[in-house]
Formats: C-alpha cells, structure tokens, sequence
C-alpha cells in the first residue's frame, strides 16, 4: 500500500514551494497597490484564486532541471512527508473550517430571523440606488446592530434601529457603501479567504492576506460610494456621522476640519480622500523584485542534483574495460549489461527512454544488482516524483537509475484507456526496474 504522500505527490519540494509562494504572494499584497485599493483587491482574489489551484499543480507539473556535480550532496527535495504529518495537517484543517461553515450556518439562521425594516421612503431610496447596479436585482433590509451587507442565501443590507435618526446625507453614505459590498459579494471572497487560511493553518501569514483582504474591501467600497455624491467631503460626512450614530466613539481629534477618531481605521479610510495615501510601491521598483522573487521560487526548488559519469554507456558495448585476474594470470574483458522493464496500468508511447549508465566504480569492483524506481509521467511527457522504492545492494545503482528515469520522455502521461479503475486524464504512475550484471569474456 503506497503512503499518502506518494498518492497525492506531497513532498519536501511541494512544501517549500506553496510556503514562498503564500509568503510572496503575501507580501506583494501587504506593500503593493498601497493607493489603489481596487487593484490590491483584485489581486488578493486572484492570490486567493492561485492558492486553491496552484497547491494542486505543483505535484504533477515536474518542473525540475538537473544540475550536474562530481560529487553531489546526499539531498534531494523529492523527499515524500511523513504520513501522520499530512494527516494532523487534514485533521485540524478540517476542524477548523468545520466550525467556521458552522458558525456561518448559525449567522445565516440569525439573519433569516432578524426583523425586515417597513419603511416605503428608504425603500424607494434603496431602489433608486439599486437601478445604477444592474448587478443586483433585489436587496432586502433589515435591522441589524451596525451597518452590514451579506450575499450568503440572500441579499440582504443591514442597518441599526436607530437610522431613522440619521440625516439624509448619512443614510446615502451607508447604504452606497453597503450596496457595493453586495455587488462585490465581498462577503463571499471573504469567506474564501478565510476557508483557505484555516485549511493552511500552517502557513500563518495567510492571515494577514486575509485582513489586507478585508481593508481592501473598506477602501474600494469607500471609493465606489463616493461617487454617488457630488463633492467627497459629502461622503465622509455621511461615514464619520454613522460612526457616532453606532457608538464607535473614542478620544476625538480635528485634521483638516474633518472629525477623527483616534485609534480607530476610520482615521486610515478618511485619510486617504485627504490626500494621506502611501507611496506606490511599484513606482520604487520592489515590486517588480518580489514578481522575480516569485518566479525564482520554483526555478531554485526544482534542481536535481547528478552524479557526474565519464563512461560506459547502458546495454552491451563493444568497447569495455579490461581488469587483470592475478589468479589466472590472464586479461579478461569486463561486458557490462544493463536491461530494465516498466510496470503500469495505462498505456504510454516511448520517445525516449534511455539505459542507464553502469557506474564505473561497481563495475571495476564486479558489483551487480538491481533498482526498482517508482516515478510520474506528467501531461507534457516529462518525469517527476521519481523515487528509489528498492535497491539491493544499497548505494551502489540509485543514482545511475534515477538519471535515466529523469531523461526519459514519453508521447503522453495522461491516461487514455477502457479500466475503469483509472481516471481519464489522470498522470500515469511507472515502476521501472534495473537489473545491473556482467559477464567476463577471456581475451
């Protein structure tokens, strides 16, 4: 039975590549597009896009590039990751995510019940902002304890009992920013965000990509709303007067004749219709440093290390390498033969596939023995995941075996085939056997 890590292709190289791409991707995130909320939001999405589909793409992809050394380190990233590893990484992701669609159905419930708000003037006015959106057909109102939007079953705007008190200028203010969440579904790319920082519990910076996620949401939510009114300073008028209205009061300061409240993100959503707004950062061209940082993620974890060899070549050969029997007193010709099968369910054509290469040491010793390698052949005809799954005797044909399994090339590695037992499309696992022998002719 194959473990885990073999079946779903988790390993050592897997690991380090989604870890630098979440951490990258991250990053960008947190320094890019610091006055552009709109393109920072857009490409939280795609990263949280990437992050659901990339983790996936990276097993079967076998993007590796060989680096030949005549002595390579004993280190390889293929290395498959523990069983119980992947599994306490399932048992938590799933608890976690488990109880956010928990408390997500409680919400839903909540709002199901919650009180629909009565009230013909607002619901016209609602419906004249509504008619600017052709994206959303309906929107229900109800009370709620602050201002809030959700798309989850419904949609549905909530406002606090005490709206009536608001001016009209406040009212407009709420519900433009409430109704551009809606046509965002922001609350749903939220919850993506979310489902995907508890399923990699692990890779902690998700968190932060999460709340630049959300702040992201506040500030191009603050910008589309704004031009329902005719100067901007109508529109933070309408926020800052909300704010009062649902108690998030805290120690007041003045700046540039508009009310702060000190300590609290509405002074950093305010601030930026005042011209507060951090510099690009890809007018510095880190940006661009972070893209290359990016790229080289796989370029760096995809290396293989190679033994260099000088001679002999697989198969019988016509020219070999002579030794000197003391006992007979006579030279003898050492013939090297390597031959290999294949094992595997679906069909593959061969482009490729050469014989391995018998190292020379084993061979002037009169060593022999045999390797079963295991690998994938991807969609492209390449080979990845390749792994030594038997060796006898030990450390003598792995690396001979291994090189000429990473340069063989195939017409196809997705299966075409009537078993039922194997998915169409699905990569075509191999096991390749190596059978190294000599047989000693007299001169």
């Amino acid at each position: 039975m194959e473990s885990v890590s073999a079946v779903f292709h988790y390993d050592l190289r897997w690991l380090i590549q989604l870890a630098a791409l979440s951490a990258v991707l991250t990053l960008i995130a947190l320094k890019a597009f610091a006055g552009n909320p709109i393109s920072r939001r857009a490409f939280i999405v795609i990263s949280a896009l990437c992050l659901l589909v990339v983790p996936n793409v990276i097993p079967s992809s076998g993007i590796t590039w060989p680096l030949t050394l005549a002595s390579p380190p004993d280190f390889s990233f293929a290395r498959d990751l523990p069983d119980f590893v992947i599994y306490t990484w399932w048992l938590i992701g799933g608890a976690l995510i488990s109880r956010r669609l928990a408390h997500l159905y409680q919400q839903v419930q909540q709002q199901a019940l919650a009180v629909e708000v009565k009230n013909q003037q607002l619901s016209h006015k609602v419906g004249q902002m509504i008619a600017v959106l052709p994206q959303i057909e309906k929107v229900t109102l109800k009370f709620g304890t602050e201002p809030c939007a959700s798309t989850i079953m419904s949609n549905r705007i909530f406002v606090p009992s005490s709206w009536e008190q608001w001016s009209d200028n406040t009212l407009t203010a709420v519900i433009a920013h409430e109704l551009v969440h809606v046509e965002r579904r922001d609350d749903r790319w939220l919850l993506l965000a979310d489902i995907i920082a508890d399923w990699y519990w692990w890779l902690p910076w998700l968190r932060s990509l999460r709340n630049q996620l959300c702040r992201s949401m506040e500030e191009s939510a603050d910008d589309r709303a704004a031009e329902w009114f005719t100067k901007t300073h109508g529109y933070l008028e309408g926020v800052h007067a909300a704010a009062i209205h649902i108690g998030q009061q805290a120690a007041p300061i003045k700046a540039q004749g508009t009310m702060f409240f000190k300590g609290h993100s509405l002074v950093q959503r305010v601030g930026r219709f005042l011209e507060f707004r951090n510099q690009e950062l890809d007018t510095r061209g880190l940006y661009w440093g972070m893209l290359v940082a990016l790229i080289s993620v796989p370029i760096i974890t995809g290396v293989t290390f190679v033994p260099f060899e000088e001679t002999y070549q697989g198969g019988f050969v016509s020219v070999a390498a002579t030794s000197f029997d003391p006992a007979s007193n006579a030279h003898q010709t050492t013939i090297p033969k390597i031959t290999s099968t294949r094992q595997h369910k679906a069909p593959l054509i061969v482009i490729d596939e050469p014989s391995a290469i018998y190292p020379g040491s084993a061979l002037m010793a009169g060593i022999t023995g045999e390797v079963v390698v295991s690998y994938v052949v991807t969609a492209s005809g390449t080979t990845a995941r390749a792994k030594v799954i038997f060796a006898a005797p030990e450390n003598q044909f792995e690396k001979a075996a291994l090189k000429a399994v990473e340069l063989s090339r195939y017409a196809s590695g997705r299966a075409q085939t009537l078993d039922s037992s194997i998915a169409p499309g699905a990569s075509v696992r191999v096991k390749r056997t190596f059978r190294f022998a000599i047989r000693t002719e007299p001169q």
